[in-house]
């Protein structure tokens, strides 16, 4: 009887065991469609708010959108310290990765590398600390460290400048491999170099050609293939020097140099359009040119009259043929041919958030927008173009200039 009992038992024990890897068979398998199901209803949101003239992607919690060149992606800084890459198609999470104050980063044409700047702690004692600047290069689908390098300039054992991002990469190669950044400039003719990320080797160095004593403020921008840089310079004190030049990094040719700097400064990926957005006295300006005849193309916003103020800073599309802007809650597009306004994007609900960035991808179907509610929103730039036309100039105007 105890061995017949035992044989029992032991038939239990068994179904038991078989019953338990059917469930969680079941369970794995269910988790694995929802999974598939979940990518597929956010793939057809997307397909729809596409024709809708809406968001293809809402992510919170997030700010600093810069999408890849062909815009599957988008990279997103959510804290310091911490930056994520998610799929545009399907607003899954593809990597997060965490950098000690991570200041700014650029991501590969191809979205499989990701640039990151930020500081390595060299000593601390527990209430102090110094830190050095660095860059980390990463695999974006392994989460893999490639390298991670020194990002500051040492001339005779002192240390006198850093290679970092600016304005959403925009002075950073798409290769990820070179870096356009003012040099110090105190008592010496101001310039901006180009070197190498990984050696910090000089490549070309391009002067502005004007003295300056108290050194200088300003941004770069460089073309994604690094083959036209532009850069505008303002003394810090005890000169009224202000140049925007831009030059062809293979020779150092100047393509074009004006007497005043800008506010902010933009390149078309092809290297023949330069916009800027600057103050001369009492009247705000912006303007794009091209580097091919050196002559400007048009001033934007002519319609807005004396409220063309509200025009602040923008961004070319790739193909220089769509500038960007941003105010209050709005996103505005502008034709560049013609200077006037195209299309006005309402990006939040609330009208007292305001767009603090923006990014096109490469391509430049897509534009990403992050607001001052730290919400990332990316949208189709034909679909703003077809749905959110102005018809009402004056009276729309008056409400961006409130």
């Amino acid at each position: 009887m105890n061995i017949e009992h035992q044989i029992q038992q032991m038939q239990i024990v068994k179904s038991r065991g078989m019953v338990n890897v059917s469930l969680i068979s079941c369970l794995i398998l269910v988790l694995s469609v929802s999974a598939v199901l979940a990518v597929r209803a956010q793939s057809e949101r997307s397909r729809r708010n596409q024709s809708r003239g809406m968001p293809i992607l809402v992510l919170n919690d997030a700010n600093r959108p810069l999408l890849s060149a062909d815009g599957r992606r988008v990279v997103v800084g959510p804290d310091v310290g911490v930056v994520e890459v998610y799929e545009v198609s399907t607003g899954r999470k593809v990597q997060t990765f965490r950098v000690p104050n991570s200041a700014d980063y650029a991501i590969s044409p191809s979205g499989q590398q990701l640039g990151v700047w930020g500081d390595e702690i060299t000593w601390s004692d527990g209430r102090h600390h110094k830190s050095k600047a660095v860059f980390w290069l990463f695999d974006i689908d392994s989460g893999r460290e490639i390298r991670h390098n020194d990002a500051v300039i040492i001339r005779d054992g002192i240390r006198v400048g850093f290679l970092h991002a600016l304005d959403n990469s925009k002075n950073v190669s798409s290769d990820l491999k070179l870096v356009a950044n003012l040099a110090p400039s105190e008592n010496v003719v101001p310039s901006v170099t180009l070197r190498n990320l990984e050696t910090l080797e000089l490549v070309h160095q391009f002067s502005f050609g004007e003295y300056s004593k108290s050194g200088v403020d300003g941004t770069v921008v460089m073309t994604p293939d690094a083959k036209v840089i532009a850069a505008t310079r303002r003394d810090l004190y005890g000169s009224n020097c202000k140049q925007t030049v831009v030059w062809e990094a293979s020779t150092g040719r100047e393509l074009l140099r004006l007497p005043f700097d800008a506010i902010g400064i933009s390149l078309s990926s092809d290297g023949r359009r330069f916009a800027l957005n600057a103050s001369q006295g009492d009247n705000d300006i912006s303007e794009v040119w091209s580097l091919e005849s050196g002559k400007r193309i048009s001033e934007i916003g002519l319609e807005f009259g004396s409220h063309r103020h509200i025009i602040r800073g923008g961004t070319l599309s790739p193909d220089g043929k769509l500038l960007a802007t941003m105010r209050k809650n709005y996103l505005l597009l502008w034709d560049v041919d013609s200077g006037r306004l195209a299309a006005a994007q309402p990006v939040t609900e609330a009208s007292d958030d305001t767009v603090k960035s923006l990014s096109f991808s490469g391509d430049g179907r897509f534009i990403a927008t992050g607001s001052l509610s730290e919400e990332v929103r990316i949208w189709q730039v034909g679909e703003i173009l077809k749905k959110a036309q102005i018809s009402n100039i004056p009276s729309f105007v008056r409400k961006l200039s409130e």
